[in-house]
Formats: structure tokens, C-alpha cells, sequence
């Protein structure tokens, strides 16, 4: 929300992180990166979104040469809910997705398939905006857990925070191929902590 694609295309520095690709189109050098546009102010509206997704996949095997069983989501935020929507219902399309700062609500989800699909998520600690946990089984770590519980995970709803160093944690227990990592840390709402990019690329790069 408040960036654009010409944003997360650039190379233009944000504190937020939305730039580069997150971070990634320095290092996806062996991807073709795309990065769509929501409606006006960076937001994501319903279905008619995954359409666009949909519309999107089918021009990228029309006309480029793409490894279909290597296909990837990210997103910041709005994108993060964006992304997280899209990881419910596209398992099938979708190799692996990575969330930063993802929210289960104020975002248009739809029946959750709950077929596997492999799943990275980022939250501080201090986020405000889109929050760890917030009024009942809403927030990141609602996120979390569907994801484990679908891949079949063990403990899927026990997760080891942190507040201050950034804390991993690799589920254990999932179904082959469909990990699931979470990453806690002491910052805010932000896609932009130094470790992200690297950590995303290596988790993509392992299938």
C-alpha cells in the first residue's frame, strides 16, 4: 500500500524495502521477475485480482520460455495479504510464496483448497499495522498456522518468537518438499531488514 510496480521494479532506495524486487533482482539473476500493479495506491481488491494473476501466469507461458514448476509469489504488507490470498487457492501454480508482514484479514480470502504449497513468512515483533496477532485468530501467526497445519507439520500452532535478534524457525514434520519458515524479529512493518533478501532467494533457489 502507497508503492507501485514502477517501485518494486526500481532501483530507487525505500526505507520500506519495496524496491529491487525486495531485494530479490539482485539476486534472481536466472529469473524473470515480474511485478503487476493492484489498484491505484498499491491495495488489492477480490477476486477479480486473482484473475489478474491467473491472466498474468497464462501470458508469462505464452510468450517465455518459464519453468512452470518454479513459479514464486512475494509481497510487502498489502502485497504480503495479496500473496497470502493467492497461496490458499493457487498451491498448484505456485512452488513456494515468501510474505513480509502478512495479515489474514482486511484482504479478500478465498475458500482455502488446503493442498500443500511451500511457505516463508517475516513479521516484527513491533509491527503495528499488520500485526503478530490481533483480536482472536487474526494476524501473522494465523497465517502461519494454516500453512503448517496444510503441510502437515509438526505442532503446527507452536512457534518460537523473538523481539530482538531475528529468530528462524523450520518447522519440522512437513510434508517433503513443503516447508514452512517463519522469521520473527524485534523491527516494525517493513520488508527492508538486510538479512530478507538473501534468506528469501536461498528458500526459493532449494526447489
Amino acid at each position: 500500500m502507497g508503492a507501485s510496480s514502477a517501485d518494486i521494479d526500481g532501483k530507487n532506495y525505500r526505507s520500506d524495502g519495496a524496491y529491487d524486487y525486495y531485494g530479490l533482482g539482485s539476486l534472481a539473476t536466472n529469473a524473470i521477475l515480474v511485478a503487476p500493479e493492484g489498484n491505484q495506491g498499491g491495495t488489492w481488491g477480490g477476486q477479480e485480482h486473482h484473475t489478474f494473476f491467473e491472466d498474468i501466469l497464462k501470458l508469462m507461458k505464452d510468450t517465455l520460455c518459464i519453468d512452470t514448476a518454479r513459479v514464486f509469489a512475494c509481497g510487502f504488507s498489502f502485497g504480503a495479504m495479496f500473496t497470502y490470498s493467492l497461496s490458499t487457492s493457487y498451491q498448484q501454480q505456485l512452488r513456494a510464496v515468501a510474505c513480509y508482514a502478512p495479515a489474514n484479514y482486511n484482504i479478500w480470502l478465498p475458500e482455502n483448497k488446503h493442498q500443500p504449497i511451500a511457505y516463508m513468512q517475516t513479521t516484527g515483533m513491533n509491527d503495528g499495522t499488520c500485526p503478530w496477532e490481533y483480536m482472536g485468530e487474526r494476524g501473522g501467526k494465523y497465517c502461519a498456522i494454516a500453512h503448517a497445519q496444510d503441510n502437515g507439520c509438526d505442532n503446527p500452532t507452536t512457534i518460537p518468537t523473538s523481539s530482538g535478534q531475528y529468530k528462524v524457525h523450520d518447522y519440522q514434520g512437513c510434508d517433503e518438499g513443503y516447508p514452512v519458515k517463519i522469521v520473527t524479529f524485534g523491527g516494525g512493518h517493513t520488508a527492508g531488514e538486510s538479512w530478507m533478501a538473501q534468506m528469501t532467494w536461498d528458500f526459493f533457489s532449494q526447489f
